[in-house]
């Protein structure tokens, strides 16, 4: 499995993080793992870590695709981040955020682990592991 998952109970925190060469497969199974893991957990924000993808082996038409798919917060004023370094991440994560802007206005892309915390209000996240949903 390409992913796994971790919480910050202190801070309300679901992280995804997402590694290697992703499918689009791979990803919305990621992704419909993070929308059962937050209705567990109950975060106040999450976050999505591309950090350790190192290929993106989908493109424009499958986030035009995820961006129609139920959000993983139902909530749609709590924030998102999306944390992807790479140029083509950052852009294919832009044509999410774009897509979804409307229903989801409070989706962020950022480049840096920083940046994300800047926007959840926390200086020092406590992630701990959380077991994935069975596939």
């Amino acid at each position: 499995m390409p992913y796994r998952f971790s919480f910050d109970a202190k801070h309300g925190i679901l992280r995804g993080q997402i590694e290697g060469k992703i499918t689009a497969e791979e990803l919305k199974e990621f992704y419909e793992a993070a929308r059962e893991l937050a209705v567990t957990t109950s975060p106040r924000g999450a976050i999505a870590d591309f950090t350790g993808v190192t290929a993106f082996d989908f493109g424009r038409d499958t986030m035009l695709e995820l961006a129609k798919f139920a959000p993983v917060l139902p909530d749609s004023n709590l924030p998102r981040v999306i944390l992807v370094p790479s140029t083509e991440g950052f852009g294919l994560a832009r044509t999410f955020q774009h897509q979804v802007q409307d229903k989801r206005p409070n989706v962020h892309v950022v480049h840096r682990l920083s940046e994300a915390c800047a926007i959840l209000g926390v200086q020092q996240p406590e992630f701990k592991a959380i077991p994935s949903p069975s596939r």
